[in-house]
Order: structure tokens, then C-alpha cells, then sequence
């Protein structure tokens, strides 16, 4: 009970120290067409869907293991 005392303060004094914080201007620039922007972050996209497969891959292999051993 006190860990989660200790985590709700941190959370609380990490959103007060982020509240002052001045607002970002956004520029008044040509909004990019959705495939541009989609052009620029796919790789992205599937770098972290590729990263996760592992994760995916390891969890199901557990869960099957564990069935088989009848747990």
C-alpha cells in the first residue's frame, strides 16, 4: 500500500511540475495531404508493430506450455 502512496505522489508531482508549461504554437503552414504524412511514419509504424511481434510470439508459446503441462 505505501508503493502505491509513493507512485500516486510521483504521478501527482510530475503533473503539477507539467501544468506551467507554455503552450505550443502550432505554425500556420499547408496541412500535408494523409498520405504524405502517412508516407513519413510508416516505417515507424512498423518498426513497433515488428518490435511487439516478439512479445506476441514468447506469450503464446507460454500460454501453450503452460496448457500442455496442465497448469
Amino acid at each position: 500500500q505505501a508503493l502505491a502512496l509513493i507512485i500516486m505522489g510521483v504521478a501527482l508531482v510530475a503533473i503539477l511540475l507539467a501544468i506551467p508549461r507554455p503552450t505550443v504554437k502550432a505554425s500556420k503552414g499547408k496541412p500535408l495531404p494523409f498520405r504524405a504524412v502517412l508516407g513519413r511514419v510508416w516505417l515507424y509504424g512498423m518498426a513497433l508493430a515488428l518490435a511487439s511481434a516478439g512479445f506476441g510470439v514468447i506469450a503464446t508459446f507460454i500460454t501453450l506450455f503452460y496448457d500442455a503441462k496442465g497448469w
